[in-house]
């Protein structure tokens, strides 16, 4: 489910971004391209170390539901008005590489053959053929939708609601689904969600603390080694 709700995405948005919200070139790569490149980047190494520390069910729940608003987030951009639309995205950007590493987990517990299981493999492979399938059928459900509603357009909250925000808030709402189905998973050997969310939002506050006293202190550094060499 999760790979039919994302997998039309990435093609509407780069033509919400030209034909609706009317950016350049430029800025549509930037957005698209290099933005979440970086975020992904950077936000990889908190999802291994919550892995690791509390297992495959509480990981995929957190990033799932962080990335329920990425689509939506596309709605609320224009050329005028795009910062907070698209920091909505970014932070719903940082929890894919929560959801892949999840997702590897379990695909390698069930190919583990210490259990005395031989048809481990048979799981990759089912699980190929079955993203393969959703990624076919969620290009050819954005493309179905994208020419019944055409021309269509509309307005929420003062933005313009055209095919593209009516995909996009059909993948948020399949993003869902497929979080609410991620309660039933068992995994005998995570931690509880809430034990999680602890850990990650004390990180979070102690990161972000960090970040606001670090250039105060830097100017306290840099004003103590002027005093020194005004002193010599």
């Amino acid at each position: 489910m999760l790979t039919f709700a994302i997998g039309y995405v990435a093609q509407f948005a780069w033509l919400y971004i030209f034909d609706v919200a009317g950016m350049s070139n430029t800025v549509a790569n930037a957005m698209l391209v290099v933005m979440p490149l970086v975020v992904l980047m950077l936000s990889g190494p908190m999802w291994g170390r919550l892995l690791d520390r509390f297992g495959r069910k509480p990981v995929l729940i957190i990033a799932g539901l962080i990335s329920v608003p990425s689509a939506l987030g596309w709605i609320f951009i224009s050329r005028e008005h795009w910062v907070w639309g698209y920091l909505l995205i970014v932070i719903s950007t940082a929890a894919w590489p929560g959801i892949d590493t999840g997702n590897f987990n379990v695909l390698l517990n069930l190919s583990d053959a210490s259990d005395g299981r031989t048809s481990g493999t048979a799981y990759v492979a089912v699980n190929s053929v079955m993203t393969a399938i959703a990624g076919i059928l969620s290009g050819l459900f954005g493309g179905a939708v994208a020419q019944l509603l055409g021309d269509w357009h509309t307005t929420i909250a003062g933005c313009p609601l055209t095919y593209h925000g009516v995909l996009f808030i059909i993948s948020s709402i399949l993003r869902l689904l497929a979080v609410c189905w991620l309660f039933s998973f068992t995994d005998t050997r995570a931690a509880t969600t809430r034990t999680a969310l602890r850990y990650l939002g004390t990180n979070l506050y102690s990161n972000l603390q960090q970040a606001v006293f670090i250039p105060g202190r830097l100017l306290q550094q840099l004003s103590r080694w002027t005093y020194q060499a005004r002193r010599r």
